[in-house]
């Protein structure tokens, strides 16, 4: 094989390496800040690599398989090093090259088919791995070939222990890295009490904010409070969990401000700029952008003012004017003081409280916990 080729092969490995390193750091971001800070290929709902890394679909037996990848293309590009140095070599180990990016060319029909039709999203950095499995495959066509050869024995031992080493050294990291919050019960048995559970007689306005899919069967239904330090995780990591499930979830965003302003139901001063956060972010859905605001204003949360609130719709090219008339006007107040009555009925007294398909969710901060919940609920109605 000409020397170039093999120094293709070693230039793309280091390319899919990359790519790799960039998809495990957003990975490991998203599970522990969810989606607060949003990454540079997060560019609408199918633009998306967050909603990738955020699913389960990025990971293989608990751990990412973007850092699976990261091996694979560390062992091409050592095998394509190993036939620079011995040439003698080339058909055995060039053979058992091809078969790896077979291998990997199987993976990115798998993930592609996931990201383009389960997930329905379109994530750049795993093109960019998808594109250079291809290359390595083509590259790699001229050993092609199943006839077994005996070198590839000791090739495959070599292989299983670089893999080995690298998935003892990312599941020792995962464990000191990930904080999860203890469960008194296994995860089964939380999901069996969730459908013990009575429903509340609850009807979502459908004029409410929504993510997801507005005609799916399975609601979620959050209660929040922008001043509220637990909501403030919700509104960045419920989106996770709930992201591989955009297409059969709608999940609804409820006003319940902790604030006498416009919530009879407190006693004491609590959040006073919860009121006026609320009124903003309705303000902000009638401007159709009330996620990228409502995310905002959660990142502004420890110095939370009406300038801040103002400045964020003037980032945003409103006329500052108009928006202040919005916020207080009658109509605007009437809006969230009609959330909180919704949540009264149905006896909210703390946010962030959260429903799928009108059933309290209490561990709805473990993911796992809450992906198991979803995946019955849609089970159930049907729509798998």
């Amino acid at each position: 094989m000409k020397r170039w080729l093999l120094w293709v092969i070693i230039i793309f490995s280091m390319i899919g390496m990359a790519g790799s390193f960039i998809a495990t750091q957003q990975y490991f971001r998203i599970q522990q800040t969810g989606f607060e800070q949003k990454s540079f290929c997060d560019i609408n709902e199918f633009i998306n690599c967050d909603i990738a890394y955020a699913s389960s679909h990025a990971q293989t037996f608990g751990i990412p398989t973007s850092w699976l990848g990261l091996i694979f293309y560390l062992w091409m590009g050592i095998l394509a090093f190993w036939i620079l140095r011995k040439p003698q070599e080339e058909e055995s180990i060039g053979s058992f090259a091809w078969l790896l990016s077979l291998g990997g060319f199987g993976m990115t029909i798998y993930k592609a088919y996931t990201a383009f039709f389960i997930l329905k999203v379109l994530c750049l950095i795993c093109l960019t791995m998808y594109l250079v499995n291809i290359a390595l495959l083509l590259v790699c066509l001229r050993w092609a070939s199943f006839k077994f050869n005996p070198k590839w024995l000791s090739l495959a031992g070599y292989t299983a222990f670089i893999f080995g080493i690298g998935w003892i050294g990312i599941a020792s990291y995962q464990s000191k890295a990930g904080k999860r919050q203890e469960l008194p019960v296994p995860i089964d048995e939380i999901v069996s009490f969730h459908f013990r559970q009575s429903q509340y007689q609850f009807e979502v306005d459908a004029e409410a904010p929504v993510w997801g899919n507005p005609n799916a069967k399975v609601t979620v239904v959050e209660f929040s409070d922008f001043q509220c330090p637990y909501c403030k995780h919700a509104a960045f990591h419920l989106k996770p969990s709930l992201a591989e499930f955009k297409n059969k979830v709608k999940f609804y965003f409820y006003h319940y401000p902790l604030d006498q302003a416009c919530n009879d139901h407190i006693t004491q001063p609590m959040h006073d700029k919860a009121c006026l956060a609320a009124q903003a972010a309705v303000c902000a859905g009638k401007m159709n952008d009330f996620w990228s605001y409502h995310d905002d204003i959660f990142r502004n949360q420890k110095n939370l003012s009406s300038e801040i609130l103002i400045n964020l719709a003037k980032q945003r090219g409103w006329d500052e004017k108009q928006f202040n008339e919005c916020i207080s006007s009658p109509e605007t107040i009437s809006l969230v003081k009609e959330n909180v009555a919704a949540a009264n009925k149905i006896y909210v007294t703390g946010t962030p409280t959260v429903l799928v398909n009108n059933r309290l969710v209490k561990y709805w901060s473990t993911p796992d916990v809450l992906k198991a919940i979803i995946k019955e609920e849609i089970k159930k109605s049907g729509n798998q």
